[in-house]
């Protein structure tokens, strides 16, 4: 999962913000017109693009760090403090997103709905996780996190399912774009149940959490 985090921040957040424009657009360009063409589009909303890219990859490490079992056990504070602003970072997440699909979704209405969907559903199992917390439902809050982060983590994995896709398939780009979102969602959220079930019976809700 780091490995996959550290892979979308480098695409992501790096190649386009500190390698030279000219050359990240050059790239683009030869990978695909659709793309480059996706990047010019982009760049009328430089706000909402450049914070969705940062505070996305931001709540991915703080996802990842909130799941961390040594970490609720001794330091609960953290943890408590951490899950807050994971929240707060989810809210600005899922705004942006629907901003910049809803204006430049490059799969058209398909993609806007199938995002809409997506957000709408991480939405619901951060909120879901905070109540159950505030119930002091430690396992419900826990899975309920895990399942939000699940779907979180669909688009570090849409990027390899593409990749292997354009590959392998005479599709358009952007029909192996969409193609690879529904196999990535699929993969996270069989993924994250799988976990859920594997670890329900031997796990012992954190009386630090």
């Amino acid at each position: 999962m780091w490995a996959l985090i550290i892979a979308i921040s480098i695409s992501g957040v790096i190649a386009p913000f500190f390698f030279p424009s000219d050359f990240y657009e050059g790239s683009m360009r030869y990978f695909s017109d659709p793309f480059f063409d996706q990047l010019l589009r982009l760049q009328q909303s430089p706000l909402s693009d450049a914070s969705h890219r940062l505070i996305g990859i931001a709540l991915l490490v703080l996802g990842m760090i909130q799941f961390n079992g040594d970490i609720r056990r001794t330091r609960p504070r953290l943890h408590r403090w951490t899950g807050r602003l994971y929240m707060v970072l989810a809210t600005i997440v899922v705004v942006t997103a629907m901003d910049l699909v809803v204006q430049y979704a490059f799969g058209g209405f398909v993609e806007m709905v199938a995002i809409g969907l997506i957000s709408f559903a991480f939405a619901f199992f951060v909120i879901l996780g905070f109540i159950k917390i505030r119930k002091k439902d430690f396992a419900g809050h826990r899975e309920s996190m895990m399942r939000g982060f699940g779907i979180l983590m669909f688009v570090t994995v849409q990027r390899p399912f593409f990749i292997i896709m354009s590959s392998v398939s005479n599709f358009e780009v952007v029909t192996n774009f969409l193609l690879a979102g529904g196999f990535a969602l699929a993969t996270t959220t069989l993924i994250t149940e799988w976990w859920i079930r594997h670890t329900r019976r031997t796990d012992k809700p954190d009386a630090a959490v």
